[in-house]
């Protein structure tokens, strides 16, 4: 028996022409893989990096490119004693394709090899919906590798977490959002010893928070609504967006950004309820409106507060950024106070219009 040779080619023919007579019988193994390459030679499609400032990032599996490597490095502090990298992979579907939410391997390599999926956990949203979970640990560069893009990418989001960022023990969801299941996800999150954050990673829709409080709590509690995900928000204030208390009433708030992360203090129960059938984006006529006399509004665009955002739809439309919303209160005049956090390269456009015929529109004002 000759050592087992390794090449590397993008095509292999094999042809076998035996000594006549033929003496021995001979066999042949040949194995075909992808090749296993060190995170550090690898060729990335796209390369982040988690840091102190941003040690955490959340991607949707159908931004990441079929055939390609998806690589993260974590740029820790030279103190530090741990520079691994968790990742956490969740998956949203029906209770009755449960299942299919439990895969023992999934179509992308971790470091160019398969890893068996077994200990998934499972949290139910709703009636009919589950979210199962998996987490993994992988050193300080790795890269994930798509090999064939399914149905069920739609339905899956991808954490990756610098482990020195010390919220590795935090207690945190994930929820992939998937239009094409077409209900609102709603869970109940019961009373708990530990603080808790929860990450919706959005996709094209507008979406609607419909609810973020609890009803029948016996102690007024705060939550916290930020953009982006949760680790490093303390270095991040202006993605904080708002604080809702149970003692106050509930005004439902407009997402058009990709990702939000919903803080829940132990012991605390809310519910939380998100529309995500919303309706397609229609750039020609995509103004929004909402009565509010007494609340608050914020709205953040897409990719506001996300590190490494991902724009996979940058190709539909250029105003896929854009937001034009109305709030109105025709009941009695009202006061207004606008904070403006950030335009980045934007210009942001306000007007005070009136509703009656005989009063002035008072000139729009851009910052």
């Amino acid at each position: 028996m000759t050592s087992p040779r390794v090449y590397g080619a993008n095509c292999v023919k094999f042809e076998f022409c035996p000594l006549l007579p033929l003496k021995d019988l001979s066999g042949f193994i040949i194995d075909v893989s992808l090749p296993v390459l060190d995170p550090q030679k690898v060729t990335c499609h796209r390369k982040v990096q988690l840091t102190p400032d941003d040690p955490q990032i959340v991607v949707h599996f159908r931004d990441l490119a079929e055939g390609s490597a998806f690589c993260v490095e974590n740029k820790c502090n030279l103190a530090s004693n741990d520079c691994k990298i968790i990742v956490d992979i969740s998956m949203i579907c029906q209770r009755a394709d449960l299942k299919l939410c439990k895969p023992s391997v999934i179509p992308y390599l971790f470091n160019g090899r398969s890893t068996v999926m077994s200990n998934w956990t499972v949290k139910e949203i709703a009636d009919d919906f589950v979210v199962t979970s998996q987490r993994l640990t992988f050193d300080k560069m790795m890269y994930l590798y798509s090999i064939k893009t399914i149905s069920f990418i739609y339905q899956t989001a991808v954490s990756f977490l610098a482990a020195d960022a010390g919220f590795e023990n935090a207690e945190f969801h994930l929820w992939p959002s998937d239009a094409g299941l077409n209900r609102p996800l709603l869970a109940h999150l019961g009373v708990t010893e530990n603080e808790r954050w929860v990450t919706v990673k959005i996709q094209l829709n507008i979406k609607q928070l419909q609810k973020f409080r609890s009803d029948r709590s016996t102690k007024a509690c705060k939550y916290r609504w930020i953009a982006g995900p949760p680790a490093g928000i303390a270095l991040h204030p202006e993605r904080e967006l708002a604080v809702f208390n149970d003692d106050q009433p509930f005004f439902e708030q407009p997402l058009y950004g990709d990702q939000y992360s919903f803080h829940i203090p132990a012991g605390c129960a809310p519910s939380l309820a998100i529309d995500i059938k919303g309706d397609c984006l229609e750039y020609t006529s995509n103004l929004r409106a909402q009565k509010i006399c007494d609340g608050q509004m914020s709205l953040a665009s897409n990719g506001y507060g996300s590190p490494a955002f991902i724009n996979s739809y940058a190709a539909l439309t250029q105003k896929y950024n854009d937001i034009n919303y109305m709030i109105t209160c025709a009941s009695w005049p009202i006061d207004i106070n606008i904070e403006v956090k950030s335009v980045n390269d934007g210009t942001l456009t306000y007007q005070f219009l009136s509703l009656n015929d005989d009063q002035d529109i008072i000139t729009p004002k851009s910052v």
